[in-house]
């Protein structure tokens, strides 16, 4: 991000007007996605998904012509406390089980990668629940769901990220969900 005017101090109150601020980089995403159901088990199936985004308007020098801000908490910078962005990012998953468990006993289980360099996407683009959303990120996810009733499942995801640049910072989310349809 980067301040989009000059704050002005007034001196006889010596308070700022806010300042506003916008994203450096310019976003022209190329994204490819890829998903395999394999169903020659049934009434089980098998999902491979896999996808794969560059941002071909990230341009690194334009984002450090702008003056980017790289005090305090910034999640993109390096241990000499300059800039490290980057455009790319990707994620595979792996599913197998029923697709959505409808009947008592019914599962499924879910397991994966992502990875988010902090241009790739704008963060609002991103799962707000890997590494509270956001980009710069990397970690796994897993997932199992169990039928329980007639149209009933509870489901479970389990996510860890931490930073791709910048000082570290990870989290742990467990999701517990009750999912009932009528």
């Amino acid at each position: 991000m980067f301040p989009l005017r000059d704050i002005v101090i007034n001196s006889s109150t010596l308070s700022t007007e806010p300042e506003y601020f916008g994203l450096a980089s310019h976003f022209r995403p190329l994204d490819i996605h890829g998903k395999i159901d394999i169903a020659n088990y049934d009434p089980l199936l098998i999902t491979l998904e896999g996808e794969f985004v560059k941002n071909l308007g990230y341009n690194r020098n334009f984002i450090l012509s702008r003056g980017i801000l790289t005090g305090g908490p910034v999640n993109n910078v390096g241990n000499n406390g300059a800039f490290v962005g980057g455009d790319t990012a990707y994620m595979a998953r792996l599913k197998v089980g029923y697709p959505q468990p409808s009947e008592l006993w019914q599962w499924n289980v879910e397991a994966g990668y992502k990875y988010l360099e902090s241009d790739s996407l704008p963060d609002a683009f991103d799962d707000t629940d890997f590494h509270l959303g956001g980009t710069n990120a990397k970690g796994y996810l897993i997932d199992a769901a169990l039928g329980i009733a007639h149209n009933t499942y509870i489901q479970a995801t389990w996510f860890s990220a931490i930073q791709v640049s910048g000082p570290p910072d990870g989290n742990d989310v467990l999701q517990i969900d009750l999912n009932t349809k009528f």
